[in-house]
């Protein structure tokens, strides 16, 4: 081939690589010819049968042509051919021949290219042809099978600007560019020139109007059109009958499929298949029973589609033997027909059966394919069975299908599920192609067994290979901030998102403030979702229960008033967020009218809204109704036990709380919550028998060695003096957690055993053992309770110096204690000014206890200036001063005090000072 050529028909390709070929990225589209292009073929039949009939041979050396060829048998050719090769070797032959300028020929080559997949091809000869409306319309086909939707819009719009003919084939071809809700504008807009163009009434555009619709999601404009059609065929209202079942409007797609019969239009097999899928719900059983009557009655029973559909159908209405005896009665089983009853026995939580189908499927020869893989492994976590699992992943690794990446996403996912996050990892990192979907699935593995850092580490990977993300990426990255309460993780995210193309919906936004409730950043999380336009329940929820998961249960409230001012409803979560926010606050007028409205809309039996009502009683002391609320809920769980016997044990009744303990074993196990809400209210001597005898039933359920349990055991001896038993407890302890030993500290600080505290500290130093605030809280108090202040002020250096903690007022409190025990009255003031904490009202109240302890008044009235000017509502500090004062015979300073008292409205207090007795 001369050299002359191939520029002549490359000269434009360096100036449009951005062009993609599309016979290299869709390789298996090879075989298929272009819908839309068909459309055409008539017309151009009929052209090359005027055009050609006197046409003669030409003899050329053609390169692969064979010579001889006429122009009839060329465009024979070129309106068959599929080879992209042998397609280019028919181009240059017409150049060859002298014909590459000719008018039919050039759109004959277009559409050549076009049915081979060859864009950039295509849009050469598109550019350098004298483009008549047949090119054009060729050209909009080719960007509109292609996915190239934009292009062949555009390439409309320049048709209208040059006043190009608009034919109905351009009409064709640009409606079908017309194909997602996005595009719906584009649509209204392509109809009016339709209209203008005076082609409204033409049934080819009629019905190409409504497909056009439905896919735009407009299913009322696809209606209006439908019922526009002069003649409405089969395939019309086939269509219409498709977008109605596609839309989830399965009873409308069904009457139609009555009329369509009543006017004495017979279905076909796609008619059925389009009804059927609209079928999803146990309630449209009546109707898909109908259809299969109809299925039946026209023969088309056997039929391996058809029968499919039915299967799915009745699968989703968990209908299993009717299922069944559709795939019974087929007579060809597809891979498919028995891909989707495998998937109908695991979706409906018959594993076995599933399984055993995939190995009944393998005896009788039917090659699995990739769908098959898939819901076999959703039946083995349906079976609960890894192992079940792990023998269909050698079967997999026995085939073509090892590395495909849906079966292996199908994987990552069993394993993650089933816990082993080894296996999922190195399924996955053995993937050859990940897309979004393995990513995601990766991710969620790992959130889903509670660990947070590896999706937000795998996050930033995923972006490093170019992995498009989308909303379940965000989702996962989310709730893995939500599990670290990383804040800034979270705003550096909800920045992301924001930037992005991505729509900020409902779950996305839930999980953000989700996240900064988590975090304890409630305004960021109020002022984030004030700013959200159309709130949803959901987002309602996850803000109040922010508020009182932080106890900021008024907020809740008020919230809550704000929410039904915008006339937005009550759901069983709202209402035990908002049952706890009463409780917390006592408002008793508040939580009985939230009551009323959980029995108005049935909430009040559901298991989590009557516990939560338990607990509110309980906490109000409103015992008797919380027994009658309890005795009224169907299927009370170990929970609403727990709520019961904790509201019972907080007020003292423990004798009445064993008792409901006891009766609780005959229905429910108790766990270790119905222990400790007992233990943590046993804090007297008399009442140690009772801790002695919760004890041994925690060792009969086998609960001793739980670090919580263990730990309200240690709590519940040493607040009864019995140091020994705490001690023993904690000893057997085979877990220690910090917790466990900031515990038994506590116990020895209360009782005054620093010297035993401080040794117990050492130890837990010695073991490896990390203290925290609390821990550094218990040991200085023990040494503030004793008077070691060589070993409490090297713990203090030690909390700063050595573990970085920053103390907060109770640890200044507690050294200013250990100053004052000791008399150091100067020295302590000293410490409050040396560390600059002066603003802390609990360390000039300390200090004033103290002056009083040892009489010192002159330090004593500085301290008590210092805190009333920080607290002036407190009456502690007037109560501590005057007591100083009185022992001091001051009585002039005295009046002044009470003068300053009763300014403050604290005037009711004064009856407790001693300077007045009885005034």
């Amino acid at each position: 081939m001369c050299s002359g050529i191939l520029l002549k028909r490359h000269s434009v390709f360096s100036c449009n690589r951005d062009v993609l070929n599309a016979a290299d990225v869709c390789e298996s589209e090879k075989s298929r010819t272009l819908s839309l292009i068909g459309l055409q073929v008539p017309h151009i039949q009929e052209v090359a049968e005027n055009y050609l009939s006197y046409s003669t041979p030409v003899q050329a050396d053609n390169h692969g042509i064979k010579s001889g060829l006429d122009m009839k048998s060329i465009a024979t050719l070129l309106q068959s051919e599929t080879n992209i090769e042998q397609g280019r070797a028919l181009h240059d032959h017409i150049i060859k021949i002298g014909l590459d300028h000719n008018q039919f020929f050039e759109n004959m080559t277009l559409n050549m290219y076009g049915r081979c997949g060859a864009l950039e091809d295509a849009h050469f000869m598109f550019l350098s042809s004298s483009k008549d409306t047949a090119a054009w319309n060729a050209m909009i086909s080719v960007y509109t099978q292609y996915g190239f939707e934009k292009d062949a819009l555009q390439l409309f719009n320049e048709m209208l600007h040059q006043s190009i003919k608009l034919t109905i084939v351009t009409f064709m071809s640009v409606l079908s560019s017309c194909n997602h809700p996005s595009a719906l504008m584009d649509g209204f807009m392509v109809h009016s020139h339709l209209v203008e163009n005076g082609f409204e009434g033409n049934p080819l555009l009629g019905s190409a109007l409504v497909t056009m619709y439905g896919k735009c999601g407009s299913v009322e404009a696809a209606l209006i059109m439908f019922h526009k059609l002069y003649h409405r065929n089969v395939i019309s209202w086939t269509t219409m009958i498709t977008i109605l079942a596609d839309s989830e409007l399965g009873e409308d797609a069904f009457r139609l499929f009555e009329l369509m019969q009543g006017v004495g239009i017979s279905p076909t097999n796609i008619t059925l298949l389009s009804v059927i899928c609209g079928f999803h719900n146990p309630y449209m059983l009546d109707m898909g029973n109908m259809v299969h009557g109809t299925i039946v009655k026209l023969g088309f029973d056997t039929d391996s589609f058809i029968g499919t559909s039915l299967i799915k159908m009745y699968g989703e209405m968990d209908l299993l033997e009717d299922a069944q005896h559709v795939f019974d009665k087929l007579n060809n089983r597809t891979v498919v027909s028995w891909n989707v009853l495998i998937d109908a026995y695991a979706q409906n939580d018959q594993g076995q059966k599933a399984v055993e189908l995939f190995w009944e499927m393998h005896d009788v020869g039917i090659k699995p394919d990739d769908g098959t893989f898939v819901s076999v492994l959703n039946a083995c976590l349906s079976l609960n069975s890894i192992m079940d699992g792990k023998v269909i992943h050698s079967r997999i690794k026995a085939t073509q299908y090892e590395h495909h990446v849906v079966v292996t996403t199908a994987l990552v996912n069993m394993y993650g599920r089933f816990g082993d996050l080894d296996e999922a990892y190195s399924v996955f990192m053995n993937m050859k192609h990940r897309n979004t979907v393995s990513w995601n699935t990766f991710l969620s593995a790992y959130t889903q067994n509670g660990m947070a850092m590896e999706p937000l580490q795998s996050f930033y990977q995923m972006l490093q290979e170019g992995i498009m993300v989308n909303k379940l990426t965000y989702l996962s990255i989310l709730t893995a901030c939500e599990m670290l309460s990383a804040l800034e993780e979270c705003r550096r995210f909800h920045a992301m998102i924001l930037c992005s193309e991505h729509k900020m919906d409902c779950s996305l936004q839930t999980a953000i403030i989700n996240v900064y409730g988590k975090c304890g950043e409630l305004e960021e999380a109020s002022v984030y979702f004030d700013s959200v336009q159309q709130r949803s329940l959901v987002l309602w929820n996850v803000m109040i229960s922010a508020y009182v998961q932080h106890c900021h249960d008024k907020k809740a409230l008020e919230l809550f008033d704000i929410m039904q001012m915008e006339k937005v409803g009550l759901d069983e979560s709202m209402v035990v967020s908002l049952l706890k926010a009463c409780s917390n606050l006592s408002t008793y007028d508040k939580g009985m009218s939230i009551h009323a409205s959980a029995i108005k809309m049935g909430f009040d039996n559901q298991i989590d809204v009557g516990t939560a009502l338990v607990t509110m009683y309980g906490k109000w002391g409103m015992l008797e109704e919380a027994n009658l609320l309890f005795s009224g809920l169907d299927g009370r769980n170990v929970i609403t036990w727990n709520a019961l016997i904790a509201v019972y044990a907080q007020y003292g009744h423990i004798q009445e709380a064993m008792h409901f303990m006891q009766k609780m074993n005959g229905h429910v196990q108790p766990d270790k919550f119905t222990f400790i809400s007992i233990l943590n209210n046993i804090g007297t001597s008399s009442t140690i028998e009772e801790g002695k005898y919760v004890h041994a039933l925690i060792v009969s359920e086998g609960l001793e060695q739980c670090t919580n349990v263990g730990t309200a055991l240690i709590s519940m001896y040493g607040e009864c003096g019995d140091i020994e038993a705490a001690r023993l407890v904690f000893d057997k302890m085979y877990e220690q957690s910090v917790v466990a030993w900031n515990c038994m500290l506590s116990t020895y600080a209360q009782l005054g055993l620093g010297k035993i505290a401080f040794n117990l500290y050492l130890d837990m130093l010695n073991e490896g053992l990390k203290p925290n605030a609390v821990t550094f809280l218990c040991i200085l108090s023990a040494c503030s309770h004793s008077g070691l202040l060589e070993e409490g002020l090297s713990c203090f250096a030690s909390m700063k110096d050595d573990y970085k903690i920053e103390p907060k007022a109770e640890h200044f409190g507690c050294i200013v204690d250990l100053y004052g025990r000791l008399g150091e009255l100067k020295e302590a003031e000293r410490f409050i000014h040396r560390m600059q904490i002066e603003h802390h009202t609990l360390v000039w109240r300390t200090l004033l206890g103290a002056c009083k302890r040892h009489n010192n008044v002159e330090i004593g009235i500085r301290a008590a200036e210092h805190a009333l000017i920080l607290d002036p509502k407190s009456p502690t500090p007037y109560i501590l001063l005057s007591d100083l004062l009185t022992e001091n015979q001051m009585w002039d300073e005295i009046a002044a005090l009470k003068e300053r008292m009763i300014q403050r409205g604290l005037g009711d207090f004064l009856d407790g000072l001693k300077a007045w007795g009885i005034t």
